[in-house]
């Protein structure tokens, strides 16, 4: 059969369909990338969208960089000038295209804000403990009786600074223990290397922390010193607030960690404390021939701690072995010097407690790298003979960053101790007057106290009965309050509270005070 002619729809029909196909692959480019389903509330495609940020952009970057500070006239506090800036600068201020009144034409492409991404999460091979703190080394102390000129109002820690002027000036005779350590430097830093601390962490002291042992009521233990500060205690604020803290405390670390005692008006001298401790007095001197005439310095008082000379008042082994550790170490003493420290280290060693001895050996504590601490007990009662130990607090460096932490509990804590130093030696506090309760009489509610007066052969004893509200003989305190029968330590007490004459409140119990008069007598 003889083949028929083909038709337009049999000749034509491939490209057709290749026609249909194109026009609907371009009609998906179209509605992927042009439109449709990506369009915003408003209508409009992502081109679109695009000039409109780059516009915005443009617009933005133009008004940041070609932006004019207003010329502000002087004004009272509170004015136009402090709140224009208080707009750019203030807890309430705006984002920078509000205050420039950049319009926001572009619309919101998504419901909520980014997730915040914490940018110091590590894995948990790589997170880690907090670093040990140092121990401080082995205390010195001092003891006097000073007459001070004392601050009646206290000025906030912002406001105080080295020489700072008295805030209404008092004059108040009180006793004083001074007690210093020192803390390794170069051990923390090994301890914040160990702990993967970064390079710049360093020790923020927040406190120096004081507790005193009373040889004569032993049962009582360690107890807390209200320490001496020249400034108000600061109170510690929650963990939104610890860069505040810790500028703060960067900023007045010197007065915190190494503050010093009142402007001294008469009495026993305070100046000898500050030289017993390398550094205590003033910080590391760059200059290489100041610091070598330290070292000499050092290794005088060295031996005079070993013989009892002034400013030491007997034999200070302790002492002794701290000033001639920092000469031996400090690799700027030679001849004799060097010579006579090495001998003073060795003979100050076999004079300290067992507990103690392995201080005398720290090859590591260079002078420059031992960081004296210090801090002030005035309440201590005359006729008592304490022990002392110290202790700092510092900011926690991971204080609300729990990302790095093994454990995150510890970001929540603001602040960290260190342990306790060794007890240091014993000290006795001494008055020109001093007295103890001796005898109670709870039937007719009095109490009879001992009264110790110095002159020029010793003491002499003088015994008065008081009651509450009465004056404590001529010491200057005065009772208020007698409590009979109490139970302290498993057996019944008398306790007299008063007022002593630099204002402080304090205690007595019958027990201690009664030991120690006896003692007193010899």
């Amino acid at each position: 059969m003889a083949q028929q002619s083909a038709g337009f729809v049999h000749e034509h029909i491939e490209k057709v369909v290749v026609g249909l196909c194109g026009i609907a692959a371009i009609g998906a480019i179209y509605f992927a990338f042009l439109g449709g389903r990506f369009a915003s509330n408003d209508g409009k495609a992502p081109g679109e969208l695009i000039g409109e940020i780059e516009q915005n952009t443009q617009n933005a970057q133009s008004a940041v960089l070609n932006a004019r500070p207003p010329q502000l006239e002087e004004e009272p506090p509170g004015g136009p000038a402090v709140a224009e800036l208080l707009k750019w600068y203030g807890a309430d201020r705006k984002p920078i295209t509000e205050i420039l009144n950049i319009p926001n034409s572009v619309p919101r492409m998504q419901p909520f804000g980014p997730v915040l991404i914490s940018t110091t999460e590590l894995s948990a091979d790589q997170k880690h403990d907090l670093a040990r703190l140092v121990q401080p080394d082995v205390p010195v102390i001092m003891a006097g009786r000073t007459k001070f000129e004392m601050d009646a109002a206290k000025p906030p820690i912002e406001n105080y600074y080295d020489g700072f002027e008295p805030i209404e000036p008092i004059e108040v005779e009180t006793n004083w223990v001074a007690v210093a350590a020192q803390v390794n430097l170069k051990k923390q830093e090994i301890n914040f290397r160990v702990a993967s601390y970064p390079q710049d962490a360093f020790l923020a002291i927040v406190k120096v922390h004081l507790q005193r042992f009373d040889i004569a009521a032993p049962w009582l233990g360690w107890q807390d010193c209200d320490t001496y500060l020249p400034f108000k205690e600061f109170e510690r604020p929650p963990l939104t607030k610890v860069n505040a803290l810790r500028d703060l405390v960067d900023l007045k670390q010197e007065a915190i960690a190494r503050t010093k005692l009142p402007k001294r008006i008469s009495g026993d001298r305070i100046d000898d404390f500050y030289e017993i401790m390398p550094f205590l007095k003033a910080p590391p001197p760059k200059d290489r021939d100041d610091l070598k005439k330290l070292v000499r310095d050092w290794s005088s008082l060295a031996e005079k701690a070993f013989e009892g000379k002034r400013p030491f008042a007997d034999r200070y082994a302790e002492a002794a072995m701290i000033l001639a550790r920092a000469v031996v170490t400090s690799g700027l003493a030679d001849g004799r010097d060097l010579r006579e420290s090495e001998d003073i280290l060795g003979k100050a060693g076999r004079k300290l407690e067992r507990d103690i001895r392995g201080y005398q050996l720290d090859s590591s504590a260079e002078p420059d790298k031992m960081m004296p601490i210090a801090a002030y007990d005035l309440n201590a009662v005359p006729g008592h003979t304490y022990k002392y130990r110290i202790r700092y607090e510092i900011i926690n460096h991971y204080a609300g960053n729990a990302g790095e932490l093994r454990n995150p509990n510890d970001a929540s804590q603001l602040t960290l101790f260190s342990d306790w130093s060794p007890a240091s030696r014993e000290v006795r506090v001494e008055a020109e007057m001093q007295f103890f309760l001796t005898a109670a009489n709870p039937r007719g509610g009095q109490a009879r106290v001992a009264i110790w007066e110095k002159n020029r052969s010793g003491f002499s004893k003088n015994e008065v009965e008081i009651e509450v509200g009465d004056k404590i003989g001529d010491t200057g305190a005065q009772c208020i309050d007698l409590i009979f029968n109490e139970d302290i330590n498993g057996r019944q007490d008398t306790v007299m509270v008063y007022i002593a004459n630099d204002g402080s409140l304090r205690q007595s119990l019958l027990s201690v005070d009664r030991e120690i008069d006896r003692a007193f007598k010899k």
